[in-house]
C-alpha cells in the first residue's frame, strides 16, 4: 500500500479498515526485520506490535512529500529496536536459518543437533560484524529491501550499501569456513 498524499494519511487515521490494510501490507516485512535483529521470536513480535502502535500514534505527523512511507516506517522500526536494545543492553542476533522454517516434530535428533550447530555458528559469525553491517544485512534479508531502499533509509549511497553488504557476507563466509564444523571452535592457522 503506497501513501502518496496527506489525504491518504488522513483517511488512514480516520478509517480503521484502511489502517488494517496498511498493517497487513507491511506486517511481514517489519516482523522479518525484527526477527533478524532479535534472537527471540516473541520479542520480535512484541517489537513489531510497538512499531505499528507508534505508526498509528504518529501517522498524523507523517509528510508524504518528505519521504516514502516505507522509509518512515522502517525509521520507526529501527528506533523501536534501538530503544529496546538500550533497555536490554543485549547484542543478540537471530541466525538466518531460524527464519526459514521450523523443523517438523518428527525430524531426527541428529538433524536437529546439526541445525542448532549451524545456527550457533551463524550467530557467532554475525557477532563478528560491525553493528552497521548487521543492520544493513537485516534490512536487506530481513526486510527484503533493495539496495536502493536501504540507501534511502540510511543515507548511504546505493553503491556503498552494495559494497558493505558484499563485504559483510564475505566476512561471514570466511568466518564460517574457518570454523570447524565438528567442534564449533575456530580452527588455528598457526
Amino acid at each position: 500500500m503506497h501513501i502518496e498524499s496527506q489525504d491518504t494519511v488522513h483517511t488512514l487515521i480516520s478509517d480503521a479498515q484502511q489502517f488494517t490494510r496498511l498493517y497487513e501490507a507491511h506486517l511481514r516485512q517489519v516482523l522479518t526485520y525484527m526477527s533478524y535483529r532479535c534472537d527471540d521470536e516473541a520479542t520480535a513480535e512484541d517489537l513489531t506490535a510497538q512499531v505499528f502502535e507508534r505508526v498509528l500514534k504518529n501517522l498524523s505527523t507523517y509528510q508524504a512529500v518528505d519521504s516514502p512511507f516505507e522509509a518512515w516506517l522502517f525509521a520507526i522500526a529501527r528506533n523501536v529496536f534501538t530503544d529496546h536494545y538500550r533497555k536490554q543492553r543485549l547484542r543478540q542476533w537471530l541466525p538466518w536459518e531460524k527464519l526459514q522454517h521450523k523443523p517438523h516434530p518428527q525430524t531426527a535428533t541428529e538433524t536437529l543437533l546439526e541445525q542448532r550447530e549451524n545456527k550457533q555458528s551463524l550467530l557467532a559469525a554475525l557477532h563478528t560484524l560491525k553493528p552497521r553491517d548487521r543492520d544493513l544485512l537485516a534490512l536487506r534479508f530481513g526486510a527484503e529491501f533493495t539496495n536502493r531502499k536501504i540507501a534511502a533509509q540510511t543515507g548511504l549511497s546505493e553503491q556503498n550499501v552494495a559494497v558493505i553488504i558484499y563485504r559483510a557476507l564475505k566476512k561471514l563466509k570466511r568466518f564460517l569456513e574457518e570454523t570447524s564444523p565438528l567442534t564449533g571452535t575456530e580452527v588455528s592457522n598457526e
